[in-house]
């Protein structure tokens, strides 16, 4: 499993934005996310959405469908963007968990800006038991 097979299905993120797979590769995406109002779909919860949306995505390629167990998130600036370039990259895999490094980057006409970042571990939903009677 090595390939983006699925997105989550009705993600909250997917109402409010227009997402586009740019770079995809075994343990790392990229994705661009548009949308009308960005900086009112950050203020109002988005930046959680986006982090598990992004990572969601590239944890669905390496170990199946699978949830954040646990993240922390740090905020570096509220700055107005249009459009945004979310990095996720999935390190310390195995078949059930893997460790995550998400970083949410504003477009700017000269250059990208850090928005926030994001680390943690996603687990498997659906672990088979081997030997269970």
């Amino acid at each position: 499993m090595n390939q983006i097979e699925s997105f989550p299905d009705k993600h909250p993120l997917q109402k409010d934005f227009d997402i586009r797979l740019i770079k995809h590769r075994a343990g790392r995406i990229t994705l661009r996310l548009a949308a009308p109002n960005l900086i009112a779909n950050l203020q109002l919860g988005g930046l959680a959405n986006i982090f598990d949306y992004a990572t969601r995505v590239a944890g669905n390629a390496i170990i199946g469908d699978c949830f954040i167990a646990e993240c922390e998130m740090g905020i570096r600036t509220h700055t107005a963007s249009k459009e945004l370039i979310v990095s996720t990259t999935l390190t310390n895999l195995n078949q059930h968990l893997a460790t995550f490094q998400c970083e949410i980057h504003g477009i700017s006409q000269r250059s990208k800006f850090l928005i926030a970042e994001a680390h943690g571990t996603l687990v498997k939903i659906k672990m088979e038991l081997s030997g269970v009677a």
